[in-house]
C-alpha cells in the first residue's frame, strides 16, 4: 500500500532527447523509489513491465525494452529479450578491448508530428500487422511476403472493425489525423523480422564465444558489428526513422578505423548513434568524428557532452537504503 510520497533529486549524464532511455530511467527510478519508501516488495522484471505501462498511461506508446535493460543489466553482460514470451536472459559480453560509444546529433523532435510518426509505427507493428497476417502457421518469411505493401486506417476499419476499435482507443490522434494516409505494412514487418534474426544471430555468436567453440573474440565482434550496420540500414530503409543528420553522422563514424558497427539508437528522428569499437581506437575516433561531423556545424563534441563511452554495467541498484 502506498502511504507516503518521495522527494526526488536527480543527477544524470544521459542527454535528454537523445534516445538513451532518459525518460525510461526516470520512470524506473521513480517506481523503485516509491516502492522502497513504502516498503513494497517487488521483482525487477515486474518493475520493468509496470514502468513501461506507466509510460503508456502518460501517453507514450513505447515498449518495455529500455525499462527491461535498466532493471536487469549486469556488469559485463548483455540482456537478451524475447518480447513475445516476456523472457529475458543475460549473456556474457567480452568487455576487454571493446567498448560502446555514442555520439549525439540533436535532440529528437518530440513535437506532435513526430509523435504521430512514433505512434504510427507502434500501431502498425502491434495491431495492423498481426491482424493482416493470413496464416500464422506459415514460416515468418512467407507471412511477411503475404502482407500488403500498405493500407489506410479507413480501409483497415472496414476489414477489421474489432481491431480498428482497439486502435482507436490506443491511438486516437493517429486515427483522427491519418485515417486516409497509406501506412507502410510490408516494409515495417520486414524490419521486425530482420531485427529478430539479427538478435538471434548475435546471441548465438556470443554464446559460442563463451563456450570457446568459434573463431575467437575479434572475429565474433566483427560479425556483431556487421549486424549492427545491417540494423541501421533497416531502420533507414524499411522503418524510416532516420534523418539526414543521423545518416551523415553514421557515415562519418563508420569511416573511422576500428569501428566495427554503428546504428541509430532509440526511437529515431535524431538523438544518438551507437557504435561498437576497439577501445584503443577511441581517442582517434573522437577526433575523427569531431573533424568530420561536429566541426562543420560549429560544435565541440567533448565540450557539449555529445560523446559517451561505456561498457556493460550494473542496472538498477541501491546506493543506500533509508529506514
Amino acid at each position: 500500500m502506498i502511504r507516503c510520497g518521495i522527494d526526488f533529486l536527480l543527477a544524470s549524464t544521459i542527454p535528454p532527447g537523445g534516445g538513451s532511455s532518459s525518460s525510461s530511467a526516470i520512470v524506473v527510478l521513480a517506481g523503485a523509489a516509491i516502492r522502497d519508501a513504502n516498503h513494497v516488495e517487488y521483482d525487477n522484471r515486474d518493475l520493468a513491465w509496470e514502468s513501461s505501462q506507466a509510460e503508456w498511461y502518460l501517453g507514450t506508446r513505447g515498449g518495455a525494452l529500455d525499462h527491461t535493460a535498466i532493471c536487469l543489466s549486469r556488469r559485463d553482460h548483455i540482456v537478451f529479450m524475447d518480447h513475445s514470451g516476456r523472457v529475458n536472459q543475460t549473456i556474457p559480453f567480452p568487455v576487454e578491448g571493446y567498448c560502446w560509444v555514442t555520439f549525439f546529433t540533436h535532440a529528437a523532435d518530440k513535437g506532435r508530428e513526430v509523435m504521430l510518426e512514433y505512434n504510427e509505427r507502434a500501431a502498425v507493428s502491434r495491431l495492423l500487422i498481426p491482424a493482416l497476417i493470413k496464416d500464422a502457421s506459415q514460416p515468418a518469411t512467407e507471412q511477411v511476403a503475404g502482407l500488403p505493401e500498405s493500407i489506410s486506417l479507413a480501409e483497415f476499419a472496414v476489414n477489421f472493425p474489432d481491431r480498428f476499435e482497439v486502435c482507436t482507443s490506443a491511438f486516437p490522434s493517429l486515427v483522427r489525423d491519418r485515417s486516409e494516409r497509406p501506412l507502410r505494412i510490408r516494409d515495417r514487418a520486414r524490419h521486425h523480422l530482420g531485427e529478430a534474426r539479427r538478435v538471434e544471430e548475435a546471441v548465438t555468436l556470443l554464446t559460442q564465444l563463451v563456450a570457446g567453440d568459434n573463431a575467437g573474440i575479434d572475429e565474433t565482434m566483427r560479425r556483431i558489428g556487421n549486424l549492427i550496420d545491417q540494423s541501421h540500414q533497416s531502420l533507414r530503409d524499411l522503418y524510416d526513422v532516420t534523418n539526414p543528420e543521423v545518416d551523415r553522422l553514421v557515415e562519418v563514424v563508420s569511416s573511422a578505423n576500428d569501428v566495427l558497427g554503428c546504428r541509430l539508437m532509440g526511437g529515431g528522428f535524431g538523438g544518438n548513434v551507437l557504435l561498437l569499437a576497439r577501445s584503443g581506437a577511441v581517442p582517434l575516433l573522437i577526433e575523427h568524428v569531431q573533424q568530420g561531423y561536429y566541426q562543420a556545424r560549429d560544435r565541440d563534441a567533448l565540450r557539449e557532452g555529445a560523446v559517451m563511452i561505456s561498457t556493460p554495467g550494473e542496472g538498477l541498484s541501491s546506493l543506500r537504503t533509508f529506514a
